[in-house]
């Protein structure tokens, strides 16, 4: 009953804000709900399914479901567009209650280094934070893997015009050398143009998200990490 009713909410939840545009926090606790439905509904089928969690932002919520994208059984979608790391630390004890994951794996950052929150307070305690969401993963015995954050590309409304190659950098370099994690995934460095700070030219659409022929790449380094945390 209570996975019926969880179902039926995270349903209703994506109608309703089909028809009236949510704010950035209901945004959040729609998203919460379908990450705990999808979790249910995985449970439903193998009670003892390892349940991996995606945490990130628009990249990550776009992949499920694409013909070029096929995730493992007991992958939850947890992307969830613009979303930087302040906002999901606020809510981790929430969604590690509700979803309870056995893996989680993030792939947050590059909504932290749009140039437009250059001097927030958000982007200078970025490091702290991200640290802090990490640590408290770990501290219930949960599996954390990382990835860095995605070289943007120039030239493109979406690319390093919008976010901040070097701020992207400064995030990577923290996540390599100063976070404690089960697996970090490196797919930054492959893909930067030689020389520079910005992305290979034709692999994203608008700067940011991904081709059909890097996507494909990114979801199978995605279900590399899935079995390797397993």
């Amino acid at each position: 009953m209570r996975l019926l009713f969880l179902v039926l909410l995270a349903f209703l939840l994506a109608g309703a804000a089909q028809a009236v545009t949510p704010s950035y926090h209901q945004t959040i606790a729609i998203r919460i709900a379908q990450m705990e439905a999808q979790a249910q509904v995985v449970r439903s089928g193998d009670p003892a399914a390892e349940i991996n969690l995606f945490l990130g932002d628009s990249i990550t919520e776009g992949l499920w479901g694409q013909p070029h994208c096929q995730m493992p059984a007991g992958t939850i979608n947890g992307g969830i567009g613009s979303m930087t790391v302040r906002p999901i630390l606020d809510r981790i004890d929430e969604i590690l209650d509700r979803v309870q994951p056995d893996e989680v794996t993030i792939m947050l950052g590059v909504n932290d280094a749009a140039r437009s929150r250059a001097g927030s307070t958000e982007t200078a305690n970025w490091e702290a934070d991200y640290t802090a969401l990490v640590n408290a993963i770990r501290a219930r015995g949960i599996r954390v893997a990382l990835f860095l954050v995605m070289p943007v590309e120039a030239g493109k409304p979406m690319g390093d015009a919008y976010f901040d190659p070097r701020s992207i950098l400064r995030f990577n370099r923290h996540i390599l050398y100063a976070v404690d994690a089960d697996l970090i995934v490196n797919l930054y460095h492959p893909w930067l143009r030689a020389g520079t700070l910005v992305g290979l030219p034709g692999m994203t659409v608008d700067g940011v998200h991904l081709t059909r022929a890097y996507a494909r790449a990114y979801c199978e380094r995605i279900k590399l990490s899935f079995s390797s945390l397993l």
